[in-house]
């Protein structure tokens, strides 16, 4: 009794839900919408099941945080101290790779060379970046108006916070531009599998977090705890795609027949 049971609600949600069209097309359409939110849900929730070593992952962030945070100011002081036109230029350009405009762009430039050339790897790599991009953007804006930590531009001390302001010079924590540039990049690195790729995402990354010290918008403990959040989103997304590709559920009708598949692989 218990297996039919489980056989009719498998293949009632077989029916309900749409594995097909992320996991073996990856086309930007209808089912684009869903699947982010399906993702965004799971991401959100995801800390309910974190096990032991997740949660060390978790006190090793949280611990460097707090170590960078205690030295800010020195940091950024020595940030500013040695700022000169050449690490504005390098900043200048880099940061762009952290701003949405840019990110979107690349990553619909990858989409769309996806299509040109028929090549599933390229559309799964842009929906998955945009994916690792939407998502860790949202929750960086919540985390932003919650904490209300004052810009290093806006003031010289490190320990100012006006929660539940709406106002850019109190979005200090933690920075949006290295979240998104490494939830991208690792989206990027997770489906490449290419370690010229990897190193060049990741550099490119590294460089728009210290882009943003140099800068003076941010403190060095926003940027790095911005940079490990998207990391760990981008890595997230990854997990959760990898998973729902490796369950596909097929119904197929022919010669009058009617077959159903189930293959799931670990």
């Amino acid at each position: 009794m218990k297996k039919t049971l489980f056989l009719f609600l498998f293949i009632w949600f077989s029916l309900t839900t749409p594995f097909q069209s992320i996991a073996e097309e990856y086309k930007l359409n209808k089912d684009f919408i869903p699947n982010l939110f399906r993702d965004s849900a799971e991401v959100f929730t995801s800390p309910k099941k974190w096990g032991k070593e997740d949660l060390m992952k978790f006190g090793a962030v949280t611990g460097i945080t707090l170590f960078l945070y205690i030295s800010d100011e020195k940091i950024q002081n020595w940030f500013i101290s040695n700022r000169t036109n050449t690490t504005d230029e390098i900043s200048k350009f880099v940061r762009n790779f952290g701003n949405g405009y840019y990110l979107t762009g690349i990553l619909g430039g990858i989409y769309v060379m996806g299509e040109i050339l028929d090549e599933k790897s390229l559309r799964r790599t842009a929906l998955l970046g945009l994916e690792s991009f939407i998502i860790s953007g949202t929750i960086v804006s919540g985390i932003k108006i919650l904490v209300g930590r004052m810009r290093p531009s806006a003031t010289n001390n490190a320990n100012v916070f006006s929660p539940f302001r709406f106002s850019s010079k109190y979005h200090s924590f933690p920075s949006g531009h290295s979240a998104t540039a490494f939830a991208v990049a690792t989206a990027i690195s997770e489906q490449s599998k290419n370690v010229l790729i990897d190193i060049t995402a990741y550099s490119i990354a590294c460089l728009v977090a210290l882009s943003r010290v140099n800068d003076n918008y941010h403190w060095a403990s926003d940027v790095f705890f911005g940079s490990a959040l998207g990391y760990f989103i981008g890595k997230k997304i990854s997990s959760i795609d990898l998973k729902r590709e490796s369950l596909n559920a097929f119904f197929n009708m022919g010669n009058n027949k009617f077959y159903f598949t189930v293959k799931y692989s670990f």
